[in-house]
Protein backbone atom coordinates (compact mmCIF):
# COMPACT_ATOMS: atom_id res chain seq x y z
CA UNK A 1 0.00 0.00 0.00
CA UNK A 2 2.84 2.41 0.85
CA UNK A 3 4.50 1.41 -2.35
CA UNK A 4 1.38 2.31 -4.34
CA UNK A 5 1.01 5.74 -2.63
CA UNK A 6 4.68 6.43 -3.28
CA UNK A 7 4.18 5.50 -6.91
CA UNK A 8 1.21 7.84 -7.26
CA UNK A 9 3.07 10.70 -5.60
CA UNK A 10 6.02 10.18 -7.89
CA UNK A 11 3.73 10.21 -10.90
CA UNK A 12 2.14 13.49 -9.76
CA UNK A 13 5.58 15.05 -9.45
CA UNK A 14 6.55 13.85 -12.88
CA UNK A 15 3.30 15.18 -14.32
CA UNK A 16 3.92 18.55 -12.65
CA UNK A 17 7.46 18.67 -13.98
CA UNK A 18 6.25 17.70 -17.42
CA UNK A 19 3.72 20.55 -17.38
CA UNK A 20 6.40 23.01 -16.28
CA UNK A 21 8.66 21.71 -19.04
CA UNK A 22 5.95 22.25 -21.64
CA UNK A 23 5.42 25.78 -20.33
CA UNK A 24 9.16 26.46 -20.54
CA UNK A 25 9.24 25.10 -24.11
CA UNK A 26 6.26 27.22 -25.04
CA UNK A 27 7.92 30.30 -23.59
CA UNK A 28 11.09 29.50 -25.49
CA UNK A 29 9.20 29.05 -28.75
CA UNK A 30 7.27 32.28 -28.21
CA UNK A 31 10.54 34.12 -27.60
CA UNK A 32 12.00 32.72 -30.80
CA UNK A 33 8.87 33.73 -32.69
CA UNK A 34 9.16 37.23 -31.29
CA UNK A 35 12.75 37.36 -32.47
CA UNK A 36 11.82 36.29 -36.03
CA UNK A 37 8.77 38.56 -36.00
CA UNK A 38 11.03 41.50 -35.19
CA UNK A 39 13.33 40.59 -38.08
CA UNK A 40 10.33 40.15 -40.42
CA UNK A 41 8.84 43.51 -39.48
CA UNK A 42 12.19 45.19 -39.99
CA UNK A 43 12.49 43.59 -43.42
CA UNK A 44 8.97 44.59 -44.44
CA UNK A 45 9.65 48.15 -43.32
CA UNK A 46 12.57 48.21 -45.77
CA UNK A 47 10.42 47.29 -48.77
CA UNK A 48 9.49 50.91 -49.65
CA UNK A 49 13.14 51.94 -49.40
CA UNK A 50 14.31 48.97 -51.47
CA UNK A 51 11.58 49.72 -54.04
CA UNK A 52 12.64 53.35 -54.21
CA UNK A 53 16.27 52.34 -54.60
CA UNK A 54 15.30 49.92 -57.37
CA UNK A 55 13.33 52.60 -59.17
CA UNK A 56 16.20 55.05 -58.81
CA UNK A 57 18.60 52.45 -60.17
CA UNK A 58 16.31 51.78 -63.13
CA UNK A 59 16.08 55.52 -63.75
CA UNK A 60 19.86 55.87 -63.51
CA UNK A 61 20.25 53.15 -66.14
CA UNK A 62 18.53 55.29 -68.76
CA UNK A 63 20.80 57.11 -71.18
CA UNK A 64 20.65 60.85 -70.65
CA UNK A 65 20.47 62.52 -74.05
CA UNK A 66 20.48 66.25 -74.75
CA UNK A 67 19.66 67.64 -78.20
CA UNK A 68 19.83 71.11 -79.65
CA UNK A 69 16.51 71.02 -81.50
CA UNK A 70 13.08 69.62 -80.55
CA UNK A 71 13.04 67.72 -83.87
CA UNK A 72 16.16 65.82 -82.78
CA UNK A 73 14.60 65.26 -79.36
CA UNK A 74 11.60 63.70 -81.15
CA UNK A 75 13.81 61.29 -83.10
CA UNK A 76 15.79 60.24 -80.02
CA UNK A 77 12.60 59.74 -78.03
CA UNK A 78 11.04 57.66 -80.80
CA UNK A 79 14.01 55.32 -81.26
CA UNK A 80 15.25 55.34 -77.67
CA UNK A 81 11.82 54.87 -76.13
CA UNK A 82 11.85 54.04 -72.42
CA UNK A 83 15.61 53.49 -72.48
CA UNK A 84 16.42 57.20 -72.77
CA UNK A 85 15.77 60.42 -70.95
CA UNK A 86 15.93 63.15 -73.59
CA UNK A 87 15.68 66.93 -73.49
CA UNK A 88 16.00 69.66 -76.12
CA UNK A 89 17.91 72.83 -75.30
CA UNK A 90 15.78 74.91 -77.67
CA UNK A 91 12.09 75.28 -78.33
CA UNK A 92 10.63 75.57 -81.80
CA UNK A 93 10.01 79.27 -81.17
CA UNK A 94 13.74 80.05 -80.93
CA UNK A 95 16.18 80.86 -83.72
CA UNK A 96 18.75 78.03 -83.62
CA UNK A 97 21.40 80.35 -85.06
CA UNK A 98 21.23 82.74 -82.13
CA UNK A 99 21.34 81.18 -78.66
CA UNK A 100 23.40 82.48 -75.76
CA UNK A 101 25.53 79.68 -74.22
CA UNK A 102 24.34 80.22 -70.66
CA UNK A 103 25.65 78.29 -67.63
CA UNK A 104 22.18 76.79 -67.19
CA UNK A 105 22.50 75.14 -70.61
CA UNK A 106 26.03 73.96 -69.82
CA UNK A 107 24.70 72.34 -66.65
CA UNK A 108 22.27 70.27 -68.70
CA UNK A 109 25.20 68.87 -70.67
CA UNK A 110 27.45 68.24 -67.67
CA UNK A 111 26.19 64.70 -67.05
CA UNK A 112 24.81 63.83 -70.50
CA UNK A 113 25.67 60.47 -72.04
CA UNK A 114 24.92 61.74 -75.55
CA UNK A 115 24.74 65.20 -77.11
CA UNK A 116 23.05 65.50 -80.51
CA UNK A 117 23.33 68.57 -82.72
CA UNK A 118 22.75 69.27 -86.40
CA UNK A 119 26.21 70.71 -87.05
CA UNK A 120 27.06 72.50 -90.32
CA UNK A 121 27.40 75.75 -88.40
CA UNK A 122 23.72 75.86 -87.42
CA UNK A 123 24.45 75.94 -83.69
CA UNK A 124 27.27 78.50 -83.61
CA UNK A 125 27.06 78.49 -79.82
CA UNK A 126 27.42 74.73 -79.39
CA UNK A 127 31.21 74.64 -79.06
CA UNK A 128 31.12 77.02 -76.11
CA UNK A 129 28.45 74.89 -74.45
CA UNK A 130 30.49 71.71 -74.83
CA UNK A 131 33.58 73.41 -73.43
CA UNK A 132 31.67 74.87 -70.50
CA UNK A 133 29.96 71.58 -69.65
CA UNK A 134 33.34 69.93 -68.86
CA UNK A 135 31.96 66.54 -69.85
CA UNK A 136 34.58 64.35 -71.54
CA UNK A 137 31.91 62.00 -72.91
CA UNK A 138 30.33 64.56 -75.27
CA UNK A 139 33.43 66.08 -76.82
CA UNK A 140 33.48 66.11 -80.62
CA UNK A 141 34.86 62.78 -81.80
CA UNK A 142 33.69 60.86 -78.72
CA UNK A 143 30.88 58.29 -78.68
CA UNK A 144 28.74 60.70 -76.72
CA UNK A 145 28.70 63.35 -79.45
CA UNK A 146 26.64 63.11 -82.64
CA UNK A 147 26.29 65.34 -85.68
CA UNK A 148 22.81 64.33 -86.85
CA UNK A 149 23.49 65.67 -90.36
CA UNK A 150 26.22 63.12 -91.10
CA UNK A 151 25.64 61.37 -94.42
CA UNK A 152 23.05 63.82 -95.77
CA UNK A 153 23.53 65.34 -99.22
CA UNK A 154 23.85 69.08 -98.60
CA UNK A 155 22.16 71.76 -100.67
CA UNK A 156 23.28 75.35 -101.27
CA UNK A 157 26.84 74.36 -100.49
CA UNK A 158 29.18 77.25 -101.41
CA UNK A 159 32.38 76.67 -103.34
CA UNK A 160 34.30 78.33 -100.49
CA UNK A 161 33.22 78.24 -96.84
CA UNK A 162 33.13 81.82 -95.55
CA UNK A 163 31.14 84.04 -93.23
CA UNK A 164 31.82 87.22 -95.18
CA UNK A 165 28.93 89.69 -95.10
CA UNK A 166 27.40 87.76 -92.20
CA UNK A 167 26.39 84.64 -94.13
CA UNK A 168 25.13 82.03 -91.66
CA UNK A 169 25.41 79.05 -94.04
CA UNK A 170 29.09 78.78 -94.94
CA UNK A 171 29.11 74.95 -95.10
CA UNK A 172 25.84 74.48 -96.96
CA UNK A 173 22.28 74.86 -95.78
CA UNK A 174 21.96 73.28 -92.32
CA UNK A 175 18.14 73.08 -92.13
CA UNK A 176 18.21 69.46 -93.19
CA UNK A 177 15.28 68.25 -91.03
CA UNK A 178 12.72 70.00 -93.26
CA UNK A 179 12.99 67.17 -95.80
CA UNK A 180 11.28 64.14 -94.24
CA UNK A 181 13.54 61.77 -96.18
CA UNK A 182 16.54 63.31 -94.44
CA UNK A 183 14.94 62.31 -91.15
CA UNK A 184 15.44 58.68 -92.16
CA UNK A 185 19.18 59.34 -92.23
CA UNK A 186 18.98 61.22 -88.94
CA UNK A 187 17.23 58.16 -87.52
CA UNK A 188 20.07 55.92 -88.72
CA UNK A 189 22.59 58.22 -87.04
CA UNK A 190 20.69 58.34 -83.75
CA UNK A 191 20.24 54.56 -83.77
CA UNK A 192 23.97 54.06 -84.29
CA UNK A 193 24.86 56.40 -81.43
CA UNK A 194 22.44 54.74 -79.00
CA UNK A 195 23.68 51.24 -79.85
CA UNK A 196 27.30 52.35 -79.48
CA UNK A 197 26.55 53.53 -75.95
CA UNK A 198 24.11 50.80 -74.94
CA UNK A 199 24.69 47.68 -77.03
CA UNK A 200 22.87 45.48 -74.51
CA UNK A 201 19.58 47.01 -75.71
CA UNK A 202 20.29 46.81 -79.45
CA UNK A 203 17.23 44.64 -80.06
CA UNK A 204 14.91 47.26 -78.57
CA UNK A 205 16.50 50.11 -80.49
CA UNK A 206 16.27 48.08 -83.68
CA UNK A 207 12.56 47.39 -83.16
CA UNK A 208 11.86 51.05 -82.40
CA UNK A 209 13.78 52.15 -85.49
CA UNK A 210 11.68 49.91 -87.71
CA UNK A 211 8.49 51.43 -86.30
CA UNK A 212 9.98 54.92 -86.80
CA UNK A 213 10.81 54.21 -90.45
CA UNK A 214 7.41 52.67 -91.15
CA UNK A 215 5.69 55.73 -89.68
CA UNK A 216 7.74 58.09 -91.88
CA UNK A 217 7.08 55.97 -94.99
CA UNK A 218 3.33 56.13 -94.48
CA UNK A 219 3.36 59.82 -93.57
CA UNK A 220 5.36 60.58 -96.71
CA UNK A 221 3.62 58.43 -99.32
CA UNK A 222 0.39 57.23 -97.72
CA UNK A 223 -0.29 53.72 -96.37
CA UNK A 224 -1.86 52.37 -99.57
CA UNK A 225 1.13 53.06 -101.82
CA UNK A 226 3.56 51.85 -99.16
CA UNK A 227 1.64 48.59 -98.94
CA UNK A 228 1.75 48.16 -102.72
CA UNK A 229 5.41 49.04 -103.40
CA UNK A 230 7.22 49.16 -100.06
CA UNK A 231 8.52 52.23 -98.28
CA UNK A 232 12.19 51.62 -99.05
CA UNK A 233 11.46 51.29 -102.79
CA UNK A 234 9.48 54.53 -102.80
CA UNK A 235 12.28 56.35 -100.96
CA UNK A 236 14.90 55.17 -103.45
CA UNK A 237 12.82 56.32 -106.43
CA UNK A 238 11.98 59.67 -104.85
CA UNK A 239 15.60 60.38 -104.00
CA UNK A 240 16.50 59.74 -107.64
CA UNK A 241 13.71 62.06 -108.79
CA UNK A 242 11.93 59.19 -110.56
CA UNK A 243 8.89 58.56 -108.38
CA UNK A 244 6.26 60.85 -109.91
CA UNK A 245 7.07 59.88 -113.50
CA UNK A 246 6.97 56.18 -112.52
CA UNK A 247 3.59 56.59 -110.84
CA UNK A 248 2.20 58.48 -113.84
CA UNK A 249 3.26 55.75 -116.29
CA UNK A 250 2.30 52.68 -114.26
CA UNK A 251 -1.24 51.48 -113.66
CA UNK A 252 -2.91 49.49 -110.93
CA UNK A 253 -6.31 47.94 -111.58
CA UNK A 254 -6.79 50.12 -114.65
CA UNK A 255 -5.87 53.43 -113.00
CA UNK A 256 -2.59 55.35 -112.81
CA UNK A 257 -0.60 54.51 -109.70
CA UNK A 258 -0.33 58.25 -109.10
CA UNK A 259 -3.89 58.11 -107.79
CA UNK A 260 -2.63 55.97 -104.92
CA UNK A 261 -0.10 58.58 -103.82
CA UNK A 262 -1.09 59.90 -100.40
CA UNK A 263 0.63 61.32 -97.37
CA UNK A 264 2.65 64.51 -97.61
CA UNK A 265 3.62 63.85 -101.22
CA UNK A 266 0.00 63.60 -102.24
CA UNK A 267 -1.15 66.56 -100.18
CA UNK A 268 1.67 68.76 -101.50
CA UNK A 269 0.92 68.21 -105.19
CA UNK A 270 -0.75 71.68 -105.47
CA UNK A 271 2.59 73.18 -104.36
CA UNK A 272 4.55 71.84 -107.35
CA UNK A 273 5.74 74.88 -109.30
CA UNK A 274 4.12 77.36 -106.88
CA UNK A 275 6.20 80.52 -106.35
CA UNK A 276 6.74 81.74 -102.81
CA UNK A 277 8.89 84.47 -101.27
CA UNK A 278 10.54 83.20 -98.09
CA UNK A 279 12.11 85.33 -95.39
CA UNK A 280 15.17 83.24 -94.46
CA UNK A 281 16.93 80.50 -96.41
CA UNK A 282 15.63 77.74 -94.16
CA UNK A 283 13.50 76.02 -96.74
CA UNK A 284 15.63 74.63 -99.57
CA UNK A 285 15.26 71.00 -98.43
CA UNK A 286 11.49 71.35 -98.16
CA UNK A 287 11.37 73.17 -101.50
CA UNK A 288 13.51 70.58 -103.22
CA UNK A 289 11.42 67.69 -101.90
CA UNK A 290 7.96 69.07 -102.59
CA UNK A 291 8.57 71.03 -105.79
CA UNK A 292 7.97 74.64 -104.77
CA UNK A 293 9.83 77.57 -106.31
CA UNK A 294 11.56 80.04 -104.02
CA UNK A 295 11.16 83.18 -106.10
CA UNK A 296 13.26 85.21 -103.68
CA UNK A 297 14.28 85.63 -100.05
CA UNK A 298 13.64 88.76 -98.01
CA UNK A 299 17.15 88.51 -96.54
CA UNK A 300 19.82 89.15 -99.16
CA UNK A 301 22.01 86.55 -97.45
CA UNK A 302 21.15 84.29 -94.52
CA UNK A 303 21.19 86.50 -91.45
CA UNK A 304 21.63 89.75 -93.42
CA UNK A 305 18.77 92.28 -93.28
CA UNK A 306 17.49 93.49 -96.67
CA UNK A 307 18.74 96.78 -98.04
CA UNK A 308 16.42 99.44 -99.46
CA UNK A 309 17.34 98.28 -102.95
CA UNK A 310 16.48 94.68 -102.04
CA UNK A 311 13.06 95.75 -100.77
CA UNK A 312 12.33 97.54 -104.02
CA UNK A 313 13.34 94.49 -106.04
CA UNK A 314 11.04 92.32 -103.96
CA UNK A 315 8.06 94.65 -104.47
CA UNK A 316 8.63 94.65 -108.24
CA UNK A 317 9.06 90.86 -108.32
CA UNK A 318 5.92 90.11 -106.30
CA UNK A 319 3.88 92.47 -108.50
CA UNK A 320 5.26 91.18 -111.79
CA UNK A 321 4.76 87.50 -110.98
CA UNK A 322 1.66 87.88 -108.82
CA UNK A 323 3.35 85.88 -106.08
CA UNK A 324 0.62 85.08 -103.53
CA UNK A 325 2.61 84.27 -100.39
CA UNK A 326 5.44 85.61 -98.24
CA UNK A 327 6.34 82.87 -95.76
CA UNK A 328 8.36 83.15 -92.57
CA UNK A 329 8.82 81.68 -89.11
CA UNK A 330 7.57 83.44 -86.00
CA UNK A 331 10.95 84.10 -84.34
CA UNK A 332 12.03 86.60 -87.01
CA UNK A 333 11.00 90.27 -86.97
CA UNK A 334 7.98 90.48 -89.24
CA UNK A 335 7.98 94.26 -89.72
CA UNK A 336 9.62 94.22 -93.18
CA UNK A 337 7.67 91.19 -94.51
CA UNK A 338 4.43 92.72 -93.20
CA UNK A 339 5.18 95.96 -95.02
CA UNK A 340 5.98 94.07 -98.23
CA UNK A 341 2.71 92.15 -97.94
CA UNK A 342 0.76 95.35 -97.46
CA UNK A 343 2.41 97.02 -100.46
CA UNK A 344 1.98 94.05 -102.79
CA UNK A 345 -1.23 92.34 -101.67
CA UNK A 346 0.60 89.09 -100.93
CA UNK A 347 -0.41 87.12 -97.83
CA UNK A 348 2.09 86.92 -94.99
CA UNK A 349 2.02 83.33 -93.70
CA UNK A 350 3.74 82.05 -90.56
CA UNK A 351 4.94 78.47 -90.85
CA UNK A 352 6.78 76.35 -88.26
CA UNK A 353 10.46 75.74 -88.90
CA UNK A 354 10.57 73.17 -86.11
CA UNK A 355 8.37 71.26 -83.67
CA UNK A 356 6.66 73.85 -81.48
CA UNK A 357 7.08 76.63 -84.03
CA UNK A 358 3.29 77.08 -84.15
CA UNK A 359 0.56 75.78 -81.89
CA UNK A 360 -0.33 73.08 -84.44
CA UNK A 361 3.23 71.73 -84.68
CA UNK A 362 3.17 69.45 -81.64
CA UNK A 363 5.31 66.70 -83.19
CA UNK A 364 7.25 66.17 -86.42
CA UNK A 365 4.30 64.76 -88.35
CA UNK A 366 2.09 67.70 -87.42
CA UNK A 367 4.90 70.16 -88.17
CA UNK A 368 5.18 69.03 -91.80
CA UNK A 369 1.37 68.93 -92.00
CA UNK A 370 1.21 72.53 -90.77
CA UNK A 371 3.75 73.76 -93.33
CA UNK A 372 2.01 72.08 -96.27
CA UNK A 373 -1.48 73.09 -95.15
CA UNK A 374 -0.50 76.77 -94.73
CA UNK A 375 1.22 77.00 -98.11
CA UNK A 376 -1.55 75.15 -99.98
CA UNK A 377 -4.23 77.36 -98.41
CA UNK A 378 -2.84 80.66 -99.80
Amino acid sequence: MRKTRNSLESQRKLTSLSGQSRRFRCLAVNGQQKKWLTVLLATVSLFPLLSALGAAEAQAEKLKVVTTLPDLEWVVGFIGGDLVEVESLLSGAQDPHKIEPKPSLMAKLSDADLYVEIGLGLELWSGNLIEGARNANIQVGEKGHLYASDGITLLEKPAVATRESGDMHPYGNPHIWLDPLNMLTVGDNVYGALVALDSANTETYDANKKVYEAALYEAMFGPELVKLLGGDVLVRMERKGELLSFLEKKEYKGAPLLEKLGGWMGKAQPLVGKEVVFYHQSWIYFIDRFGLVASAYVEEKPGVAPSAAQKERLVDLIHSKSIPVIAMTSYYDDSIPAKLAKETGATLVFIPNSIGGTKEATDYFKTIDAIIDALVAH
